[in-house]
């Protein structure tokens, strides 16, 4: 049988996404923040491991705990992030959208890469066509000046599609592919302000989260991905992302200054 590991599968999507790969026949353990949604999935069949990703002393503690408890895997579906209407640090200092939605897809795939590694496994990451809008600046990653909550989010949107495809760069016995879910009616990133009353505005014109998982499942599970790795894909179709997203050297700079980010956090 083999095992899948879901991030952000306690809600939304990820839930859905998760429970259609167990239905499918997988193992499916999903990481998550909030330990009363976590024992519900239990209830399901799930395996569970909680944890924060947006610290990386959390992240790499649930890796850890995965390899002991299961010691194989076989898909990463890189799912958990959040959007965050004003400017905080974690407890780790490190900005919060920046520390979830692209340090939390990093510091769990790098430190399973040995498993990923023996299984020629997948890794799948959920970016955003919000990568479009993203522009990043390497002297401010974590947009300490100026702070804008939409824009960091796609900012962030666009880390994930630089790391996967990196990934498939430096990792050719694996493949790692990144996806955008569509524009989805959930309660995700939806708080007040101008951004909430968009929201409710253009919900009604969404998809809906089942069909907004459906992406993530198909790149997780379809036997015709076997091998295809550095693709993006939308409604399970390739697309071409941003010429931004394509940039070799920005994706090197980006995995080089994370990895700096990351290894002066203690372990």
């Amino acid at each position: 049988m083999k095992t899948i590991l879901v991030t952000g599968g306690t809600s939304g999507i990820g839930r859905i996404a998760a429970r259609a790969l167990r239905d499918k026949g997988f193992k499916v353990v999903v990481v998550g923040r909030d330990g009363r949604r976590l024992e519900a999935l239990r209830t399901e069949s799930f395996e569970t491991i909680q944890a924060d990703l947006s610290l990386v002393r959390e992240t790499r503690k649930a890796a850890r705990e995965f390899r002991e408890r299961f010691g194989q895997l076989d898909v990463l579906l890189n799912n958990a992030g959040a959007i965050f209407g004003d400017y905080r640090v974690t407890a780790e200092g490190l900005e919060r959208t920046f520390a979830l939605d692209h340090l939390g897809y990093f510091v769990i795939t790098t430190e399973l890469l040995d498993l990923l590694r023996a299984s020629h496994g997948r890794v799948v990451s959920v970016s955003s066509g919000a990568h479009r809008l993203g522009k990043l600046d390497f002297s401010d990653l974590q947009m300490k000046a100026g702070y804008k909550s939409l824009k960091q989010y796609c900012n962030a949107k666009l880390m994930n599609l630089l790391f996967s495809n990196e990934l498939a760069r430096r990792e050719p016995g694996i493949t790692s592919n990144a996806l955008h879910p569509g524009a989805i009616a959930s309660g995700f990133g939806v708080g007040g302000g101008w951004f909430g009353g968009l929201f409710k505005v253009v919900r009604p014109f969404l998809l809906t989260e089942e069909q907004g998982a459906q992406t993530s499942i198909w790149a997780a599970s379809d036997p015709a991905l076997d091998g295809v790795t550095g693709k993006y894909f939308i409604k399970q179709r390739e697309r071409m992302p941003t010429a931004a997203a394509r940039s070799v050297e920005d994706a090197r700079r980006l995995w080089t200054e994370t990895e700096a980010i990351v290894e002066r956090i203690p372990r």
